[in-house]
């Protein structure tokens, strides 16, 4: 037995106690709708009804009584009245209690608030209803918007409804025996001038479906029927399509893409009251477009139906532009080789009214074989050991590929218009050849071979610069650089390859470095190796000199270029030192502490340090004559 649970008011309080549940008696009231306990002192509006549900209690106004809803929640004091809020569907007992032990137990049964199924179709100035629902076994209630009735479970009717395409409200409620009218209604619209479904848009959105987009009215059935490539022969392809949201996918049987496959499609609306024909609506073709690529253009065709075209709209990479309704085709030959390039077609029938194709995406391509690079610049180091090489850029480039002219293997590659070979020799030459963005390998470059420079001191400290000739090269010119490099001169205008630099003047530096210059293109640099040329000393005595005063060799000199440091001494017969200097311009005057010294032979000994601290030693023998004026 189930046990529940009393409250029970006493002078001193509320106390719960358990007791068995007692059957209490009720009588259904049809015209007020209200429920007595057996003792006719407490009644409730409702005993059953659909979530939420609210149930006014009444009774008499006892002192101290109190009432348990049910739900599980402590007991409250009692006056005369009480809403009860039932939201879940179950079976709730609600306890009420006084002091006298006058218990009163009432069931309320709470179902879920299901809106009732049926189907409903427009039809020309009527509409037909049906009932499916099983769920309510008082009835179904029927609002229609000139009048409403009641229709059992599995009840259908056509009604009459003033023609208008205004869409309208028809709603059906379900009501349960012996349970309060709350339930929700389920509404439909609907309209009763039926007018061909006109297809807006259609798309082709993979290899297996098409979209369709069409104007629908509320709760009517169409037919939509399909041309395979054709717009004059149709089959039925699907019947009874409504409350679509105007969209309709056909994916059975279907392949928009596959060879020069397209399909039509028209559709018709149907009175499904009165059967009477209705007028099929505008029709739309699929476009099945190609791409592909060609050297140098992408060739695009497509496959439809010409009928209602009035042109098209051809995106390429998101630009747009219009194409006539005719050729079904188009080569594009702004491309870029390498590029991918993704196209869309649509069919514009009219400003409302489109079929689109897929969107189809294809990499252009370009095939011939560039010119080959036609000047070149090299650039070889102060060592000479490394060599820069510079060159005009090719067209469209990608990459270079560099070859020494002893090798078949390229000896680098690089992406700008220069490459460094630090592994450079004196007879190295060089090709270039590239492959442009296409993917296309240019011919080989000329030969060309760097710069070289050499040099040759000649006996009277003039330098003879030579170097080989660089092709396409009728000028050169010559830097000249001092020491620590500095820019002091520069020779142009040299039509030769070689170049004899003259004798130095007094005053000259002894260390001088050159370099070659190509003097054809401006902008690629063409520059050999720097060589430096160290001028001798070129150190002179005299065998003899004549002290006389005739201004006339009167003194022993040692006499050289470029020098920085200088010592002599003058010896005698016996080794006894006549006289010393370190002043190079300062010579021996055949005296010896004042005194004219013997005609004889007299050795020297010099020492001469240049100005690049290179020492030179000189000894020898020197006859002293006197000579008379």
């Amino acid at each position: 037995m189930r046990i529940i649970f009393i409250l029970y008011f006493l002078s001193f309080g509320l106390v719960l106690v358990s007791v068995p549940a007692l059957a209490q008696p009720y009588k259904y009231k049809s015209t007020q709708t209200i429920f007595v306990d057996g003792n006719s002192k407490f009644t409730v509006d409702h005993i059953k009804g659909c979530a939420p549900l609210t149930v006014k209690l009444n009774g008499p106004n006892c002192s101290p009584c109190g009432i348990q809803d049910g739900l599980g929640g402590p007991g409250v004091n009692f006056n005369q009245n009480k809403n009860l809020q039932y939201n879940t569907a179950g079976v709730y007992q609600v306890l009420v209690a006084t002091s006298g032990n006058d218990t009163n137990v009432i069931t309320i049964t709470v179902v879920d608030n299901v809106a009732p199924a049926f189907d409903i179709s427009s039809c020309q100035g009527q509409v037909l209803l049906k009932i499916n629902d099983t769920k309510y076994d008082s009835g179904y209630w029927v609002q229609y918007p000139n009048l409403s009735k009641m229709l059992a479970s599995g009840a259908s009717e056509v009604h009459a409804l003033p023609v208008s395409t205004t869409p309208q409200t028809v709603k059906v409620r379900g009501l349960n025996k012996g349970a309060a009218d709350n339930c929700v209604d389920a509404p439909a619209s609907v309209v009763t001038s039926l007018i061909p479904a006109a297809i807006s848009k259609l798309a082709v959105t993979s290899a297996t479906e098409i979209d369709l987009n069409y104007a629908e009215q509320a709760s009517v059935p169409y037919d939509f029927e399909i041309g395979v490539k054709t717009a004059a022969t149709f089959v039925l392809l699907k019947t009874d399509v409504k409350n679509k949201s105007g969209l309709f996918a056909i994916t059975s049987s279907v392949r928009p893409d596959d060879n020069d496959n397209y399909y039509c499609f028209r559709s018709k609306a149907v009175d499904k009251c009165s059967g009477a024909a209705q007028p099929y609506s505008n029709t739309v073709c699929s476009i099945n477009l190609k791409a592909n690529a060609i050297n140098g253009e992408n060739d695009l065709n497509w496959y439809t139906s010409p009928t209602g075209i009035a042109d098209f709209s051809l995106t390429t990479n998101g630009t747009a532009q219009t194409r006539p309704n005719t050729p079904f085709s188009y080569a594009d030959q702004n491309v870029i080789c390498n590029t991918p390039y993704t196209y869309q077609l649509t069919a514009n029938y009219s400003p409302t009214i489109t079929s689109v194709s897929l969107p189809k995406t294809v990499t252009a391509i370009l095939v011939y074989t560039p010119g080959k690079l036609d000047y070149m610049g090299s650039e070889i180091n102060a060592a000479g050991n490394s060599v820069k090489l510079t060159w005009a850029p090719g067209v469209n480039p990608k990459d270079y590929q560099i070859f020494k002219t002893t090798n078949t293997v390229s000896i680098g590659t690089t992406t700008t218009e220069e490459f460094t070979d630090d592994q450079y020799a004196t007879n190295a030459c060089y090709k270039v050849r590239y492959d442009d963005n296409c993917d296309n390998t240019s011919d080989m470059s000329d030969e060309f071979c760097p710069l070289h420079l050499t040099g040759t001191l000649n006996k009277d400290n003039s330098a003879l610069l030579s170097w080989g000739p660089y092709p396409g090269i009728t000028s050169y010119s010559i830097e000249k650089y001092d020491a620590s490099g500095q820019l002091v001169q520069t020779i142009t205008g040299i039509t030769g390859i070689t170049y004899t630099e003259p004798s130095p003047n007094p005053g000259d530096d002894q260390v001088y470095q050159y370099k070659v210059i190509a003097e054809q293109n401006p902008t690629l640099i063409t520059s050999s190796n720097i060589i430096k040329v160290i001028k001798q000393p070129n150190i002179y005595y005299p065998h003899a000199f004549t002290p006389n005063n005739d201004n006339l060799n009167d003194s022993f000199e040692v006499i050289g270029q470029y020098v920085s440091a200088f010592e002599m001494k003058i010896f005698n017969r016996w080794g006894e030192m006549m006289f010393s200097t370190d002043n190079i311009n300062e010579g021996w005057d055949g005296k010896y502490h004042g005194l004219a010294m013997p005609e004889g032979t007299y050795a020297f000994t010099a020492v001469l340090t240049d100005e690049i601290g290179r020492k030179f030693n000189r000894s020898g023998s020197v006859v002293l004559l006197h000579k008379n004026n």
